[in-house]
C-alpha cells in the first residue's frame, strides 16, 4: 500500500518549492494521482507518492510522530535493554493496533538510518 501526501507536504520534506513539485510531477519525476480532496474552482487536488520522493524525504516522513500525542513518536526510545528497540516504549495495545505494513516501514527507516 503506497503512501500519498499533499504537495504540502512533499515540499516540506524535501525543501521544494510547491511549484517545483508540480514541475516535476508534470516532467513524469514525480509519481501523482488526483486526491478525493478538491481546490476551490472545483478541480482535484493531487497527491504525491511518497516512495517517488528522495530516501532523505522519505525517512525524514518516517521519522515523524506516528501517533499524536506528547508520549509517542515513530521510533520509540525503548526504556527496558530486554525489549527490542523498535516501538518498545508503546503500550501493548498500541502496539497490536499499528499496521504491519507501517511497522515494518518504520523499521527498515530505523535500520536505514542507523539507529541503535
Amino acid at each position: 500500500m503506497e503512501n500519498w501526501i499533499t504537495v504540502t507536504e512533499v515540499a516540506e520534506l524535501t525543501g521544494w518549492h510547491p511549484q517545483s513539485v508540480r514541475r516535476l510531477a508534470r516532467e513524469g519525476q514525480l509519481r501523482h494521482r488526483p486526491s478525493k480532496a478538491v481546490r476551490r474552482d472545483g478541480r482535484a487536488q493531487r497527491e504525491y507518492a511518497l516512495s517517488s520522493l528522495p530516501i532523505e524525504a522519505q525517512l525524514k516522513f518516517l521519522k515523524q510522530p506516528l501517533l499524536s500525542g506528547p508520549a509517542c513518536t515513530a521510533l520509540a526510545l525503548r526504556s527496558d535493554l530486554r525489549q527490542s528497540n523498535l516501538f518498545a516504549s508503546l503500550p501493548v495495545s498500541l502496539r497490536m493496533a499499528v499496521n504491519v505494513r507501517t511497522l515494518f516501514m518504520y523499521f527498515l527507516a530505523y535500520k536505514i538510518s542507523g539507529s541503535d
